[in-house]
């Protein structure tokens, strides 16, 4: 494989989902989505789906969760910039790495000051799939073999929050890989992969 063939195999694995060792250490981890929750007596929490088939219940709110994750990542949890170094909104796409890029949904109605946003991971080996919900501002998001989530947005706003994240993702990862292909050197790019992946175990 030449220098140049190096990143476009990487931006092939990476929208494909293919050879999630590379994207992410441990597959296991591969988020594919964040949803808040209310566990009475038991404050809020968050439902975590994995690329695995998994859901697991934290005990934690999505915001300690999320600031966990940028310090994984060795980011600035309340500086987290676009790929066009804007400072983002609050509910603007957001990107940690080339493995996550999260669209902020509505999944619950507003409790005080409590999130209603769950977060969604544009970068994962599935497609999601929107479909009509109960009340008109409602949809149902597939993903997956995971039972339907039910979201507080009409469908087209949901379609328009995961394109806007895909969007943001691939801008990201494009100038991930025009900073990598600027090295002209395989063994170079296989370092640098490899001392992310070393960094986030």
């Amino acid at each position: 494989m030449t220098c140049n063939e190096v990143p476009v195999a990487v931006a092939t694995w990476l929208s494909k989902g293919e050879n999630l060792d590379l994207i992410y250490t441990n597959p296991k981890n591969h988020i594919v989505c964040f949803i808040p929750t209310y566990e009475p007596g038991g404050g809020d929490s968050t439902m975590c789906y994995f690329v695995d088939g998994r859901q697991e219940l934290v005990h934690l709110p999505i915001r300690t969760i999320l600031r966990e994750l940028a310090l994984q990542e060795g980011l600035r949890p309340n500086y987290i910039m676009t790929s066009d170094g804007r400072r983002s909104s609050y509910t603007a796409p957001k990107t940690y790495g080339p493995h996550l890029t999260f669209g902020h949904i509505k999944c619950r109605r507003p409790i005080g000051k409590d999130v209603v946003y769950g977060l969604f991971n544009v970068a994962i080996p599935y497609q999601y799939i929107v479909t009509d919900g109960p009340d008109p501002d409602t949809s149902y998001i597939h993903v997956g073999d995971f039972k339907p989530i039910l979201v507080y947005q009409a469908p087209h706003h949901v379609k328009h929050k995961l394109n806007e994240a895909m969007l943001e993702h691939c801008n990201y990862v494009r100038k991930m890989l025009a900073r990598i292909k600027l090295s002209q050197n395989p063994q170079v790019v296989a370092e640098l992969f490899i001392a992310w992946r070393d960094l986030t175990r």
